[in-house]
């Protein structure tokens, strides 16, 4: 397999290229060609890590955002999250949908089946106390509110 390492604010991270960089467009910034994610692959990225982008609550903000979007496509988004070989995706999108949605979109019915039986943090910015059993997720008591307040 091939890897990269890439540093990102003193932290190195090795990178595996198949697993990671896909669902990109080249685009020019002034002389310098960039690769730019499409939409489903951004939400894809930091559901990945949260980190990257300050945390779960704006990850639900820009997952919002995107499942209103015409951007939106469930079926290129569990492509796009089972190709990444991180489970703990499919579990943050899986409590998202919960949270977010009144009705599971079909293509995300048997989502479950996919997620590894290991307990996972849902925001890996937040200590985090509650289990949702059913995702398999360490959540902030806020969220667990919410989630029960769903159900």
């Amino acid at each position: 397999m091939s890897g990269k390492i890439v540093e990102i604010n003193d932290r190195f991270l090795k990178i595996n290229l198949e697993n990671k960089i896909f669902g990109t467009k080249t685009l020019w910034y002034g002389s310098k060609k960039v690769k730019v994610s499409d939409p489903t692959k951004t939400i894809v990225d930091i559901l990945d890590d949260p980190k990257l982008s300050g945390g779960m609550s704006v990850v639900y903000d820009v997952f919002n955002e995107y499942i209103e979007s015409e951007y939106c496509d469930f079926n290129l988004l569990l492509k796009y999250a089972k190709r990444m070989n991180n489970k703990t995706i499919l579990k943050r999108l899986g409590f998202m949908v919960d949270v977010k949605l009144n009705k599971v979109p079909k293509e995300l019915i048997n989502i479950r089946e996919d997620i590894s039986s290991g307990y996972s943090d849902f925001d890996p910015t937040v200590n985090s106390k509650s289990i949702i059993e059913k995702w398999k997720l360490k959540v902030p008591t806020s969220w667990k509110a919410e989630y029960d307040r769903k159900k």
